[in-house]
């Protein structure tokens, strides 16, 4: 069990369970599978075709990503960290990033 020294008994990999299930049942891109979405990056044409928005060619002027980069500046970061090593391998440096903990500070600009 990987714990964390602030948070007693955290099991990681329980919640990492927790994760794979919201992935698979309602996140990206999952989410697709949804008949009338809200979300105005499922409406894309693009987003069928692509595993990820970070591997567009198109996502820093795309006015459909345009709230998530500003909400959330740190996507900037992984699309960049993207364009060097590839989705797959940032995919693997974030899990180990989150082995070690994830600062709230770091997910979202208020």
């Amino acid at each position: 069990m990987a714990t964390f020294p602030d948070f007693k008994g955290f099991d990681f990999s329980e919640y990492e369970k927790g994760l794979e299930y919201f992935y698979s049942s309602y996140g990206c891109p999952t989410c697709l599978k949804v008949k009338e979405p809200w979300c105005e990056v499922l409406k894309c044409d693009k987003a069928k075709e692509l595993k990820s928005c970070l591997l567009c060619e198109d996502y820093l002027e795309c006015p459909r990503t345009q709230y998530v980069r500003d909400r959330y500046p740190f996507v900037l970061k992984h699309y960049q960290r993207v364009k060097e090593v590839g989705l797959e391998q940032h995919f693997r440096e974030e899990r180990l990033r989150a082995e070690k903990g994830v600062l709230l500070e770091e997910i979202r600009k208020y």
